[in-house]
């Protein structure tokens, strides 16, 4: 028996292995918009919960939750709406409870002009409601802003979030100026509070993310920026509190001013105490009345005492308001860690930046390892934003965001968004392979598309260089008649770009690279 699982074992290497990707847009409602913010692996199966906005009054948003199988196909959705508030769950903290049981938080508006509310809600895996519990700013009625960020476990069986709050209002010069603080809420396993505390000062403190200790001590990721008191100079710094399990402060990390620093968007904490932080660098823009702050993507690592040990900055080709981290993991295996964000499309030409889906790979000393990129290119207007990203038992990558497309004419401007990619980051199978030998090639140019056939969308795997290629080449996509049924340039190098197909007529299609007007490369595809 061993000897035959050997053979069959190096039958399946030696005809290769790939693992399963997609890339859907699910549509769970004709008259609402959606968005996916969480997502939840099993063995079987993937758990999603995000967020579904009404298009018509009184434009009513409510949670989502959705149960995907492992190819992608939905196979259930609910929705927990009411018509007396609304349900907005945008932090990416859906907790599995072992039991059939998930968690999250998120915060609610009222229509009879209640205060705004965070809640806690408890659900089994065929999103039926088992408990929901409001909590108050506990400022109220004065100050009623509550919006939570981050939650997770404790091993006491209870819960803890982190909350941006309203906080008493600051005067300077005789001016008011709005102010928030982080709000750090410790429940149990039914919602009864056990403690809360607020930390910071007369700056806007921004809570992010959160981490919970074996031992049950906490640490709160955020930001502490002066952007309530003055409209230039800047003040901005990464701002990271460890505290005990009743909420006792125990220690900061304040970035230093010389460079500003956007917040802790996430981390992950190693066996030795230090922290490896999703954050980013900032960098101030003059304006006409108030200046803006716009970010490149960074990392940073601090070692158990709480000390720089390196920073690693991902600077796109052109700085915009528009780049950013969102999550990062360690790969279970110990090779590294995913950091997820935007980053920046520039068409070559046109002159608006678009949003896209960025995903990288790093190891332990912040070197990069490879870097993915996911471009929609047939509109102007299209916005990529990835909310949650976990790793999978097959060794790839679950995704879950929005695509937002704000042009005038589009029939569905918010689609929910789930990508499932292989363990190097690819949604087209082997997009990193053969790249050293390409680049050796006369014609370095690699076109890869997926899957085929397909009836949603077609992705195109890229890399060229761009000096033998120009970026102004032209993809053409022609129906078996010969007319054109979409037209785009090529724009970066080493991405995939993402095809919509779906409303299109059954049959044969062919991708045509058009270099100077000149068709140098066919592929056929169908759709069905």
């Amino acid at each position: 028996m061993k000897t035959l699982f050997t053979t069959f074992l190096l039958f399946l290497l030696s005809i290769g292995y790939s693992q399963n990707t997609f890339n859907i847009r699910p549509s769970f409602n004709e008259i609402s918009t959606e968005l996916l913010t969480n997502v939840i692996v099993t063995d079987s199966c993937y758990y999603a919960m995000g967020i579904t906005s009404d298009t018509i009054l009184p434009y009513l948003s409510s949670i989502l939750f959705a149960k995907f199988d492992l190819e992608g196909n939905l196979e259930y959705d609910k929705v927990l709406a009411s018509q007396e508030r609304t349900y907005e769950t945008w932090s990416n903290s859906l907790t599995s409870l072992n039991n059939n049981e998930l968690v999250n938080v998120g915060y609610s508006f009222f229509l009879n002009g209640d205060a705004m509310k965070a809640f806690f809600i408890k659900m089994n895996t065929s999103g039926d409601t088992i408990l929901t519990q409001d909590f108050i700013n506990p400022l109220a009625p004065s100050e009623e802003f509550i919006s939570p960020q981050a939650f997770a476990k404790t091993p006491d069986g209870g819960f803890v979030f982190s909350i941006y709050a309203g906080a008493p209002n600051v005067v300077s010069n005789g001016v008011i100026y709005q102010n928030i603080d982080m709000l750090v809420i410790k429940i149990d396993s039914v919602g009864n509070i056990q403690w809360q505390n607020t930390y910071g000062d007369n700056n806007w403190d921004l809570a992010m993310s959160l981490l919970v200790t074996n031992e049950g001590k906490i640490i709160i990721g955020g930001s502490k920026s002066n952007l309530n008191l003055v409209v230039e100079n800047y003040l901005w710094q990464t701002y990271i509190i460890g505290l005990d399990n009743l909420g006792n402060e125990e220690w900061t990390y304040l970035s230093p001013p010389d460079v500003h620093r956007d917040g802790a968007k996430e981390m992950v904490m190693l066996e030795d105490g230090s922290l490896i932080v999703a954050s980013g660098v900032g960098y101030e823009q003059d304006q006409a009345s108030v200046n803006d702050m716009w970010f490149e993507k960074s990392v940073f690592k601090l070692n158990s005492n709480h000390e720089l040990v390196w920073e690693k900055e991902f600077k796109d080709d052109v700085l915009t308001p528009n780049a950013g981290t969102y999550n990062i993991i360690a790969v279970s295996d110990g090779s590294g860690f995913i950091v997820t964000g935007t980053d920046v499309y520039n068409p070559p030409v046109s002159w608006i930046y678009q949003k896209q889906g960025w995903i990288m790979k790093m190891n332990g000393e912040g070197d990069t390892l490879w870097t993915r990129k996911y471009v929609y290119p047939v509109s102007q207007m299209n916005i990529h934003k990835i909310y949650d990203i976990k790793e999978t038992t097959d060794g790839g990558f679950i995704l879950c965001g929005e695509s937002l497309d704000i042009e005038d004419d589009v029939e569905i401007p918010q689609q929910s968004w789930l990508l499932k990619l292989d363990e190097h980051g690819c949604l087209v199978p082997d997009c990193y392979t053969d790249i050293e030998e390409l680049e050796k090639s006369q014609l370095p140019f690699k076109m890869t598309i997926y899957p085929n056939p397909t009836t949603d969308y077609l992705n195109i795997y890229q890399y060229f260089d761009p000096i033998i290629i120009p970026r102004e080449s032209r993809y053409r996509i022609v129906d078996n008649q010969g007319r054109m049924v979409a037209n785009f340039p090529l724009g970066e190098s080493d991405v995939t770009m993402v095809i919509p197909v779906w409303g299109w007529t059954k049959g044969a299609y062919f991708v045509q690279l058009a270099v100077n007007e000149i068709v140098v490369k066919t592929e056929k595809f169908i759709v069905q």
